[in-house]
């Protein structure tokens, strides 16, 4: 088992500490390792409630055997959970331990939607009874004005 401690990069546009998705993270892991251990290369062991767009791999490089830095990003925002960070080849597993990070969304929240108004706002707010009487009442009107001519 590994012991990865997370890191974020400094960035000129964005506060320090914040997560925003797609940001660059690394995962800075102690541990060791198999021989041929690329991580990029090692598919995620997923949970059955997490989304495989919340942690990405992008890359990696080894410091000495006993370390590795681990570029990874998310795609969606929220809170990215694992407990434990497991990567899998075959048979052979990888435990990174627990990660454990917050990703803000870069989208700004929207407002509600204006309320129809005008003509629509009444199409909309009266009841199907009242529509089909007064359908009703324009049928008996026009057949009273047929029968007559």
């Amino acid at each position: 088992m590994a012991d990865c401690e997370l890191k974020i990069p400094k960035l000129e546009m964005l506060p320090d500490g914040v997560i925003t998705v797609g940001r660059k993270l690394i995962l800075d892991c102690k541990g060791i390792f198999p021989k041929d251990f690329k991580p990029e290369a090692w598919p995620i062991e997923w949970a059955e409630n997490q989304n495989p767009h919340s942690l990405k791999i992008l890359s990696s490089n080894f410091i000495s055997p006993e370390e590795v830095q681990i570029e990874v990003t998310s795609y969606m925002a929220g809170v990215i959970q694992f407990q434990p960070l497991k990567l899998k080849l075959g048979e052979e597993k990888v435990d990174l331990g627990k990660v454990s990070f917050e990703v803000q969304s870069v989208i700004q929240q929207q407002e509600a939607p204006v309320e129809p108004f005008g003509p629509m706002a009444l199409a909309m707010k009266w009841p199907l009874a009242l529509w089909l009487t007064l359908a009703f009442i324009v049928i008996v009107i026009m057949t009273a004005m047929g029968l007559r001519l």
